[in-house]
């Protein structure tokens, strides 16, 4: 297991289908997550022409446990490899050096967004995805290996993060918006190889 002083676990997607997704209960503290949601709330509602988001940055580390994620990105690659190995963007380009940086902000969809298709986040090295607003959506879909499995999703819940190890096989995933703007804090864990903050 990943010693890790916070609680994370395997999603209960079929490892064999979808790859290794860690589930992170209580991602912010409630003054941390107090923050972010009136950062929404001061933003209002985003304009149906953005598409596919609008992005609002964040003082890097954003929270306790995006710092630790970054902090031991070692360890958190050792995991996945020993767990599930596969052809992680961490291990497909030798990357494994004090070369890595976050980038971390909040992403909102306009609501009735279309769909943004699918992608494997391939230049990333580690992602986390984290509910914040509305307190009902539509979760991030994964679509399992090559894109050859039904699309299935760990639950939407405020404050409920995955975390994954991007691989060009793997990590296909997709979102769409509903009946309301939806939010969720993005953290991605870049390699030297790659700018950190990346246009948007």
């Amino acid at each position: 297991m990943l010693d890790s002083p916070h609680e994370m676990y395997p999603s209960s997607l079929p490892m064999e289908d979808y790859g290794l997704i860690l589930e992170i209960p209580d991602f912010f503290t409630s003054k941390e997550l107090h923050s972010v949601q009136q950062k929404i709330q001061d933003y209002g509602q985003i304009d149906k022409k953005a598409h596919p988001y609008v992005t609002l940055d964040l003082d890097v580390p954003a929270c306790e446990k995006s710092k630790w994620v970054s902090d031991n990105c070692q360890e958190i690659f050792d995991y996945f490899e020993d767990t599930f190995p596969t052809d992680y963007r961490f291990s497909r380009y030798n990357t494994r050096s004090d070369g890595y940086g976050s980038y971390e902000r909040l992403q909102g969809n306009p609501m009735n967004m279309s769909g943004y298709p699918a992608h494997n986040d391939g230049g990333k090295c580690i992602t986390i995805l984290c509910p914040l607003s509305p307190d009902e959506s539509l979760p991030t879909g994964f679509h399992g290996l090559d894109q050859m499995h039904p699309v299935r999703s760990v639950p939407w819940k405020i404050n409920h993060a995955i975390l994954f190890c991007p691989s060009n096989n793997y990590s296909w995933h997709s979102y769409i918006g509903s009946d309301k703007d939806r939010w969720i804090f993005h953290y991605n864990l870049f390699d030297r190889l790659v700018n950190i903050a990346p246009s948007k």
